[in-house]
């Protein structure tokens, strides 16, 4: 079952430094297994519904010991629920390619940058161009919508 957190931190007993920080922004379940602490990064993604965002383990972080110090071990989830099938991943090329260029982006834009990031976790190589190259068609000012997509880039390099 486990435990939600945010904003947390981790340290051995005994030692005086910390080995992990969560911070505010993130939501973890946290799970322990005999000698295995596994903390499961929680994030909301667009789902394949218009305007729908959904719960879903990004990450696992698996923490344990050898020989007396801390292991970690973190992994993409391989298993999303969400994950777009290719009718979806038609659907969001198609509504980038119609979308005006140059306009600000917005909200609805970033939700469209949102629904490019899945369809290329996907594999789809053209949703990955598109997406990497969102900015350029939809020039994000700096503040929220740009650290929003920032994340995004993170998370495909992850």
């Amino acid at each position: 079952m486990g435990v939600t957190f945010s904003e947390f931190v981790l340290a051995v007993c005994g030692q005086k430094s910390v080995f992990g920080f969560w911070n505010a922004t993130q939501t973890c379940r946290v799970r322990a297994s005999r000698d295995t602490l596994t903390i499961e990064q929680i994030e909301i993604f667009a789902s394949a519904r218009p305007g729908i965002y959904e719960p879903d383990v990004w990450t696992f972080e698996k923490l344990y010991f050898v020989n007396g110090a801390v292991q970690r071990r973190r992994v993409a989830n391989q298993n999303l629920t969400w994950r777009y099938d290719a009718n979806t991943v038609r659907q969001v090329l198609r509504a980038y390619e119609t979308t005006e260029a140059g306009s600000a982006a917005t909200e609805r834009s970033l939700y469209l940058a949102e629904q490019l990031f899945l369809a290329t976790l996907t594999g789809d190589a053209k949703a990955r161009a598109y997406f990497v190259g969102f900015r350029q068609k939809f020039p994000i000012p700096n503040g929220e919508l740009s650290e929003q997509y920032t994340a995004l880039r993170e998370k495909l390099a992850f």
